[in-house]
């Protein structure tokens, strides 16, 4: 195995996903010689492990400014090429009785509103406009991080 200098310069993640992670992309320069390789590989292999919506830039110059979730981050280097790593955002379906077809077309439709609003009325209000003309106008929306519901279950 070729020697590699690893530092990690900016991260929010535990160090057990450190570790993981920085792991996996040891693994990808290994197998990888062009950058684009090496993050095509190191998003594919986070993607399996962890779940999907992981974003990689490997390079030797670039700016970034980016928005992720909580302990998703990371900012290292592997030798002279600087690796950033995180992931922007999670969907969790807590309850539902739709196929996975229909939830997987409402979360996407979620994932645009969340990209595009800033609001919590705004995200819910898009949510529910295009899942009335997608599926009908029976549509009921809530989004927020604190809220507590009560429905029947059919």
């Amino acid at each position: 195995m070729s020697e590699f200098k690893l530092v990690i310069k900016s991260t929010d993640m535990s160090e057990e996903r450190q570790k993981e992670v920085t792991d996996i992309a040891l693994v990808a320069f290994e197998k990888q010689a062009q950058e684009k390789d090496i993050s095509s590989f190191i998003k594919r292999e986070c993607d399996k492990k962890f779940g999907s919506t992981w974003h990689v830039v490997v390079g030797r110059s670039f700016g970034s400014f980016v928005t992720h979730e909580t302990g998703t981050f990371i900012y290292f280097y592997v030798n002279q090429l600087a690796v950033l790593l995180f992931n922007e955002l999670k969907l969790v379906i807590k309850s539902t009785n739709m196929s996975e077809e229909r939830q997987k077309e409402v979360a996407d439709i979620a994932l645009v509103a969340l990209e595009k609003e800033t609001r919590e009325k705004d995200t819910s209000t898009f949510i529910k406009c295009e899942c009335d003309k997608k599926f009908g106008s029976t549509w009921q929306v809530v989004v927020g991080r604190s809220f507590g519901s009560c429905h029947p279950r059919v």
